[in-house]
This record gives structure tokens, C-alpha cells and sequence, in this order.
């Protein structure tokens, strides 16, 4: 309800629009120009890398794991938490850069997640880790991901 007051008191009815939460939300990143996040308090959400996964811009918060996947002007745009004037500078650059600078960051920012954070690779640590905790239900999360250098991905 917050959220609504404020795009009325601001006049941004027009321009903003308040969806309510979807099951499917991967149309919502094909149809985004860019992709803000705010938060004070952030592990890497998944948000941001599905974002980026789409090639959009982005401008996050320099909180926790952001700033360990976005780099500033290099794949995403960072700005200070909890600051109106740097959140509000970072949607001033979002919103002023050309399209060959958008199209700049949202490629960087797709090669990124491909690069380090591809979710194939899961598919066989679990298959290492599964066989483990069958056999030893008392191991640690540490000792179940650990991996025995013969069994290191190529």
C-alpha cells in the first residue's frame, strides 16, 4: 500500500505500474529495459542474476554478494545502500545511458552469470554429494562438498 501512495502523491501513476506477484515472472525480465534493486540487506539474490541472465542493465546496491558479481561501469552500475541521493544518481545513469552503452552492460552482464554462475555444474555436485550422504547421513555440508581432486570437474 506504501508503494501506491507514494506513485500517487509523486504523479507517476502514468508511469509506473504495481503488478502483483506472478508464477511465471520470466516474461517480466523479455519485456524490462533495465533492472533496479534497492535492498539494504542482500545475500546474491536470484533476481539479479536472472537480470543479468537477460542481458538487462542493471543498478544494484553495493550490499553483501552484489558487489561480488556486479562491477561498476564494467557490467552493472553500484550505488551506496540505504542513500536516496546514490540510488537516485544511479537511476540518473541508467536512465541517460545510450543504447550502445545499455547494450554494453547488459552483454557483460549475461557473459557474467554464463561464466560463473552456470547453473549446469550443480547437476553434478549433487550427484557427487547424494551418494555421500546416503552413505553418511552425520556428514557435515562442509565435508559433502568437498571434492576429492580425481573427481574435479574438467
Amino acid at each position: 500500500m506504501a508503494v501506491r501512495e507514494v506513485v500517487e502523491r509523486l504523479g507517476l501513476g502514468p508511469c509506473v505500474q504495481i503488478r502483483p506477484v506472478v508464477e511465471d515472472h520470466l516474461p517480466w525480465y523479455v519485456a524490462a529495459d533495465a533492472f533496479v534493486l534497492c535492498s539494504d540487506v542482500e545475500s546474491l539474490p536470484r533476481t539479479l542474476l536472472e537480470a543479468m541472465a537477460f542481458g538487462l542493465p542493471v543498478a544494484v546496491s553495493a550490499v553483501w554478494g552484489n558487489p561480488e558479481v556486479v562491477r561498476d561501469d564494467e557490467n552493472g552500475l553500484l550505488f551506496e545502500p540505504r542513500d536516496l541521493g546514490a540510488l537516485g544518481g544511479a537511476l540518473q545513469r541508467l536512465l541517460t545511458l545510450t543504447p550502445a552503452d545499455r547494450a554494453r552492460l547488459g552483454d557483460a552482464a549475461r557473459r557474467t552469470v554464463q561464466e560463473t554462475h552456470n547453473s549446469s555444474g550443480y547437476i553434478d555436485a549433487y550427484r557427487r554429494m547424494l551418494p555421500r550422504l546416503a552413505a553418511d547421513p552425520t556428514l557435515s555440508a562442509m565435508e559433502l562438498f568437498q571434492v576429492d581432486p580425481a573427481e574435479q570437474l574438467p
